[in-house]
């Protein structure tokens, strides 16, 4: 998904997921079926963030 987000220039995880659950290529390209459901921004992004120990708002 994060492919997709840089690759495309989508400046917003909530963004990417909406382009994902509506443009059947990319579910294709991540192995994702029509009958599944796409992952929600919330999960992706805390996700990311505990990956790349991202901090947000925090001084």
């Amino acid at each position: 998904m994060i492919f997709i987000n840089y690759t495309f220039g989508i400046n917003s995880m909530r963004k990417t997921c909406e382009e994902i659950k509506v443009i059947i290529a990319y579910r294709w390209f991540l192995g994702i079926s029509i009958y599944e459901d796409v992952p929600n921004y919330s999960t992706w992004s805390k996700n990311y963030q505990r990956r790349y120990n991202i901090r947000t708002g925090i001084a």
